[in-house]
């Protein structure tokens, strides 16, 4: 089997600098002044036909800029760089080698940007080069061969935030396809066109002063449009005949069938072998002597190469440290090559392209393999290629540019004929959020459906299938079933003892599957498992997934240390290899934030949950993480009194859940909608909210995979019942989640509900006038929460219910003897008291939001006005007022003006 490099390996250094021409025929100082002017603009164009010169001239600016002392980032791109992530990696990595101070950003770029999203690499690379101060430009050469609709996108979005001491430069043979209009209209395009790249008579005569007299010269100058290439062409073939200058008068026809002319003539001119190496060569983007030899069939290639040196101008050495004695075509020369050969011999095209082929992959340079194999029409090889390079797997390693860069290189069918690699763009979907195309695609690859059936006789591909269909199933939030489970842990067992990726997926698979149906103890082995896997493997992304994974299940169990440092591990992993914008750290700053919050710790949470929540949505994620970040941001909103706020993040939720299709993530929703339109006293609503789930009640009750919503479902109704006044009702409800999660070692949930069930029955012992024989005792429930939260510092279930707990933890204390309240519990109890009860300003009672409103009321503003100057519905307005009149001891509106007046100190 072959083995592919993919690490820094990928990176073509001699895209990274200028061609190095020998000589430079001409100086042109007219157009370098020209492009030092236009440094004030944002953008600068440099537009021209292919050997107009283009790349010659930037190349003498990139010097002279280098001599000032002024870093300048050269890319020439190609095709590959039409992927945006690919571009911002070369990108990065020119302005780096230009030496622009990138930090972290260069190491990450050498990556491929693994886990960094494109608008957060661009964001972080606008920040650095603002931040050194000193003027920076950038020079895209070549920009028509890699433009594409997602890279203009990107440049446009680079374009509007350009920071004022970076000068980016574009040059292509056509205009790019860049928002432009402003940027005119402000003055901040300049552009060289064809025309002002053409020679004048005077610059052809440095050229040619020594072959042809100056009428000639502006004859040949004016018939050939003052096109660079073809000057030069012309000054080779002179060379090469001292009679030959009396010919030129017989060249007609257009400027493009001049140069064409000149190149066959200065061809003709070349012995056979040299003229065939040439040809069979120029299938190549970059040629050295030994790819060469190898693409030929044939020694001596270092001997050609120097033969040739006399078509300087058209055989363009590549600068830079190691380039290996590089060298690239004049585009015009390419091109007429590659027509020649497809025309006269294109039967040795295969052949050609399948030595090239095996030459990078011996050298692991896998995406030219790839590409080479593809020329070459070899699409079997090319998959193999992909395949045996880790196929869906590269994105663990690579990064997902470079997987998306190679599958490009196949069309559609192929994914059908080529199984494994069919696999790998399902995988390629499923990491773009693009569930619906991957579910499309999986049905229609042969045999996908049924890995487990093919395990044997396919194990490479049974195992690929199966590792990624349960992933799509995981990320569609499927219900695993317990056979299925019993499949997947036989597959595991039977897996190679190499296969440490394979192993570590399907262990992260199991973990999944069984977080998923409320098997905690199991996602702590089967995690444990994988995460050795994934360490042997040195997957770092699957290292970060298994913390991920592990960490729910020690939250849930109670376990909020081990879960915290977990998910700070997680972070400190994702920053320190993929920056502090990836998607794997906004992954784990959601579930710190959910830590966070559990323990009481509000400002932190806030802190993280807004900026990751807001990633998440547009990036990589699946039901446990959204399910954990839209709770806590409505939860937070909520105890700042922003109801309206926190009603808008479960709008996104709902979204979220309608375009990803996760059905029980819009019925957690439903309740956290519930729950908040409770607290606002719209019972009505909240009722309405929770109908849709109060008829599936008998499903989740009987099904594992349902623990998530009966348990949200069991305590908002418990919340609503008591807010309608019905306490040995919300009473059932909470001892049911009590009981429920208890038997599943769920303690998070398990205290909630005894929360719950604690201020139900308390309530229960009012109405009734005492407590009764088959009434719970409020003091021992919550005795029993207090034990369970105490160790690890869960405040959060407690601080949401507010002052109205207070009197039920004194009574706790005054009989915690008597209950077995043991002392770490008890001083659980009393640090909670002296926060609940803790005598406060009556302005500092206010939520910021109602101080808003307060501010409104005092100036007069009717609900209505107050609800149209801060954004919110009447009804809110109303539920405001009234927790502002009980906050203030007043019950109408001019006496909350007064106080209010008072208090806040307003006129």
């Amino acid at each position: 089997m072959s083995t592919l490099v993919t690490g820094p390996d990928w990176i073509i250094p001699t895209k990274l600098a200028p061609p190095h021409q020998l000589v430079d025929l001409v100086d042109r100082a007219g157009l370098v002044g020209r492009l030092e002017e236009g440094r004030s603009a944002r953008l600068q164009l440099v537009v021209g036909a292919a050997g107009s010169g283009k790349t010659t001239l930037l190349g003498q600016w990139q010097r002279q800029l280098a001599r000032a002392g002024i870093p300048c980032g050269w890319l020439s791109l190609d095709e590959d760089d039409g992927d945006p992530t690919h571009l911002i990696s070369y990108v990065v990595l020119s302005l780096a080698r230009a030496g622009v101070p990138l930090g972290q950003l260069t190491r990450l770029a050498q990556q491929g940007l693994v886990d960094m999203p494109c608008k957060a690499a661009l964001s972080a690379l606008v920040n650095q080069i603002a931040g050194h101060g000193g003027p920076v430009v950038l020079i895209l050469d070549d920009f028509h061969r890699a433009e594409s609709r997602e890279v203009d996108a990107l440049l446009g979005g680079l374009l509007s935030f350009l920071p004022a001491n970076l000068s980016l430069v574009i040059s292509g043979r056509d205009r790019p396809k860049l928002p432009l209009a402003g940027l005119k209209a402000m003055g901040q395009v300049r552009e060289l066109t064809a025309g002002d790249l053409r020679f004048s008579a005077q610059e052809a005569r440095h050229i040619l002063h020594d072959l042809l007299p100056d009428a000639d010269i502006s004859a040949l100058t004016e018939r050939t449009e003052g096109w660079a290439v073809a000057i030069q062409l012309a000054r080779i073939w002179l060379e090469a005949g001292s009679d030959r200058a009396r010919l030129l008068d017989r060249f007609c026809g257009s400027t493009r069938d001049v140069a064409d002319y000149l190149a066959e003539q200065v061809l003709a001119d070349l012995p056979e072998d040299l003229r065939q190496f040439l040809m069979q060569t120029a299938i190549l983007e970059r040629v050295n002597a030994d790819l060469a030899e190898a693409v030929t069939g044939r020694g001596g290639a270092r001997a050609r190469l120097a033969r040739l040196s006399r078509l300087d101008s058209l055989l363009v050495p590549l600068d830079g440290e190691g380039s290996g004695g590089w060298l690239r075509y004049h585009h015009l020369l390419r091109d007429y090559l590659r027509d020649v050969l497809a025309r006269d011999h294109a039967a040795l095209l295969p052949d050609l392209h399948a030595r090239a082929s095996r030459w990078f992959e011996a050298r692991g340079f896998l995406t030219e393999a790839v590409r080479h194999a593809r020329l070459g029409g070899d699409l079997a090889s090319a998959a193999r290629l992909v395949e045996s390079a880790g196929g869906w797997s590269l994105i663990l390693s690579g990064g997902i540019g470079l997987l998306r860069n190679l599958l490009q290189n196949f069309p559609a069918e192929s994914f059908l004929r080529h199984p494994r690699l069919g696999i790998s763009r399902v995988y390629l979907h499923i990491k773009d959020g693009e569930l619906a195309q991957a579910r499309r695609l999986l049905h229609r690859i042969p045999g996908a459906d049924r890995p487990l059936e093919l395990i044997q006789e396919q194990p490479a591909f049974a195992r690929d299938a199966l590792i990624i269909g349960s992933l799509l199933a995981g990320y569609e939030d499927a219900a695993p079933t317990a056979d299925g489970l019993v499949a997947l842990r036989r597959v595991i067992d039977d897996m190679p003892e190499d296969d440490q990726i394979g192993s570590g997926a399907l262990r992260t698979v199991e973990a999944v599957q069984l977080l998923h149906l409320g098997d905690l103890a199991g996602v702590e082995r089967a995690g444990r498992r994988a995460l050795r896997h994934m360490s042997a493997a040195n997957s770092i992304l699957g290292l970060a997934y298994c913390l991920f994974h592990l960490g729910q299940s020690a939250l849930y169990r109670g376990l909020r240390r081990e879960a915290e440092a977990t998910y700070r591990e997680a972070m400190a992993i994702a920053a320190d290899n993929f920056g502090a914008d990836s998607g794997l750290k906004a992954v784990a700053a959601v579930l710190l934030a959910e830590v966070l919050h559990e323990a009481g710790h509000g400002d932190e949470a806030r802190a993280l949950i807004g900026p990751a929540l807001a990633q998440i949505e547009t990036a990589d994620g699946w039901l446990d993480i959204y399910a954990s970040g839209y709770r806590v941001a409505a939860a937070l909103q909520l105890a700042q009194g922003e109801h309206d706020g926190a009603l808008a993040v479960l709008a996104r939720g709902e979204r979220t859940a309608a375009e990803r299709g996760l059905a029980r993530l819009g019925r957690l929703i439903a309740c956290e909608r519930a729950r908040i339109l409770t607290a606002m006293g719209e019972t009505a609503w909240a009722r309405d909210a929770l109908a849709p789930l109060q008829a599936e009640l008998p499903l989740m009750r009987a099904s594992p995979a349902a623990w998530r919503e009966r348990h949200a479902f069991l305590t908002v109704q418990a919340r609503l019942l008591l807010a309608e006044g019905h306490p040995h009702a919300a009473l059932e409800a909470a001892g049911e989640a009590a009981e429920r999660a208890r038997e599943a070692g769920m303690t998070v949930h398990r205290i909630q509900a005894l929360v719950l069930k604690a201020e139900a029955a308390t309530r229960l012992a009012v109405e009734s006038g005492g407590p009764h024989d088959t009434t719970a005792d409020p003091v021992a429930e919550l005795a029993q929460a207090l034990t369970l939260a105490a160790p690890e510092g869960l405040r959060q279930v407690f601080l949401e219910h507010g002052e109205r707990l207070a009197p039920l933890l004194r009574d706790c204390l005054r009989r915690s003897r008597e209950i077995g309240l043991d002392s770490l519990a008890r001083a659980f109890a009393e640090e909670l008291e002296r926060t609940l009860a803790r005598p406060r300003d009556e302005a500092d009672t206010l939520s910021p939001r109602e101080r808003a409103v307060v501010i409104e009321l005092c100036r007069g503003a009717s609900n209505k006005e107050i609800a149209r100057a801060l954004a919110m519905t009447e009804n809110t307005v109303k539920f405001h007022l009234k927790n502002i009149f009980g906050k203030l001891g007043v019950d109408r509106r001019a006496a909350a003006i007064i106080t209010a007046r008072r208090l806040l100190g307003l006129s």
